[in-house]
């Protein structure tokens, strides 16, 4: 209770001190749109097999007999999963991006967890100065990690069936969103 309350003191106390700064924006309309976007699928039907033998030994709770512990463990199981998983999975996954601009002010929702390098590339295909990216909007998620995360590897890319071009994809969508609600 304490925590909570001491993380609204500081929550709040930001808000106020960027408040007092903050330049009036021009709010005379608004417009809100979506826009579908086809993302190619996280496949990787080269280490099936492999895979396949990872998940059949977790599944059994044999993991002591995989070299792996910890973190590096619930990694290779999500990602020996996820190649199980896809290897039936469409090449490309529909998704929605949705926008909404109040004046000059643009808000962009995203139906999961962007990885930072994606939102920079957002922002800066973006035809407005001022814009908001909203994560985890309209119930669904999933992690969309950047191109160079893939090849970096980790656990959201080991889960996510989102696989490399998302990035372009999303930020070309995204882009022509917001063209047509700046148009509106």
């Amino acid at each position: 209770r304490n925590k909570a309350r001491h993380v609204a003191q500081v929550l709040a106390s930001f808000v106020l001190k960027h408040y007092m700064t903050a330049e009036e924006l021009c709010a005379d309309k608004i417009s809100f749109g979506k826009k579908e976007m086809a993302l190619p699928a996280n496949k990787d039907d080269a280490s099936y097999e492999d895979a396949l033998r990872i998940a059949k030994l977790y599944n059994e709770n044999r993991h002591h007999e995989l070299p792996y512990d910890g973190m590096q463990l619930v990694t290779v199981v999500a990602n020996a999963n996820r190649i199980v998983r896809m290897k039936s999975a469409p090449n490309f996954f529909k998704y929605e991006v949705f926008g909404m601009v109040i004046g000059e002010l643009a808000f962009l929702g995203i139906p999961g967890e962007v990885f930072s390098e994606i939102g920079d590339r957002l922002r800066e295909a973006s035809p407005f100065e001022h814009l908001v990216l909203c994560g985890l909007t309209n119930a669904a998620s999933t992690y969309f990690p950047s191109d160079a995360a893939h090849s970096e590897g980790g656990y959201e890319v080991a889960t996510s069936n989102l696989g490399v071009g998302t990035e372009a994809v999303m930020a070309e969508k995204s882009r022509e969103l917001l063209i047509e609600l700046q148009m509106k």
